[in-house]
């Protein structure tokens, strides 16, 4: 699996991730006390339960990278250095331990960006590709 590089991508180009992967309560566990997260949403199902959610909610933290690496095989791999960084994310729905999830990528735009001498010699790239990222994700309970 490699990448893309900036020429190759087409812009409104759809590309569906053939990696997908369903959350795991571990997952939960793991990330939120990695990144010293105590929130007891992540943490204690007895206080879940009382929320609005009714359960433990996934770490939203967690989505974006999950989302990321689902996507470097056939976007980025090999392609570039690294990202440098993320204009928005958004959650607009909630995920569960159980959920399987599943990345869309779009590029929306592609431009020239200004890279200066000391930057070049770290090699980062003198294009800038803004993608677009989707996840769709299908509950344990079957609703979407």
């Amino acid at each position: 699996m490699t990448g893309l590089y900036l020429e190759e991508f087409e812009l409104s180009q759809v590309l569906r991730h053939d990696i997908r992967r369903t959350v795991i309560e571990t997952d939960n566990v793991l990330f939120s006390s990695m990144t010293l997260n105590p929130a007891t949403i992540h943490l204690d199902a007895e206080d879940a339960k009382g929320t609005e959610f009714g359960r433990l909610l996934m770490n939203s933290a967690f989505t974006p990278g999950l989302i990321v690496g689902i996507s470097v095989g056939n976007t980025t791999l090999g392609t570039m250095v690294g990202n440098l960084g993320w204009d928005e994310a958004r959650f607009p729905r909630p995920v569960f331990a159980g959920d399987t999830l599943r990345v869309e990528s779009a590029a929306l735009r592609k431009a020239a960006q200004r890279v200066a001498a000391d930057e070049r010699s770290r090699h980062l790239p003198p294009h800038r590709l803004e993608p677009a990222q989707r996840v769709r994700s299908r509950h344990a309970s079957g609703r979407h």
